[in-house]
């Protein structure tokens, strides 16, 4: 006897755009983070999540989500040794979230991605 699946698997919805696309969106109308995350519902954590993806394609920008001194920050910790999220935290301290080590590590991969391969 072979057994039932309990649920069967959902079928993807048609016409419904992907929650990161309707962030990018917002964002590209001049709504901030905080502002998305209200009139979406979501956290700001999440926001930048997803941006993040948007950043490590090379479509957005870090500089319009963070100033240049905080990106300038979060690299040189990175340049010295930091490489995950949890390091950096670890070594730079409150004054920087997540979701801001995350947007500029996304930065750093999609910079390595572009490099041509020798």
């Amino acid at each position: 006897q072979e057994a039932t699946p309990t649920h069967a698997p959902q079928p993807l919805k048609r016409g419904k755009t992907p929650t990161a696309e309707v962030t990018f969106s917002m964002f590209k109308e001049g709504k901030n983070i905080m502002e998305i995350a209200k009139a979406r519902g979501l956290v700001t954590g999440t926001i930048e999540g997803h941006l993040c993806q948007y950043v490590e394609k090379g479509e957005l920008d870090v500089l319009q989500v963070m100033d240049q001194q905080k990106l300038q920050d979060i690299m040189q910790a990175y340049h010295q040794g930091a490489t995950s999220v949890s390091q950096l935290k670890l070594a730079l301290g409150h004054v920087f979230t997540y979701g801001e080590i995350r947007l500029v590590l996304a930065q750093a991969r999609g910079i390595e991605r572009s490099k041509p391969s020798v």
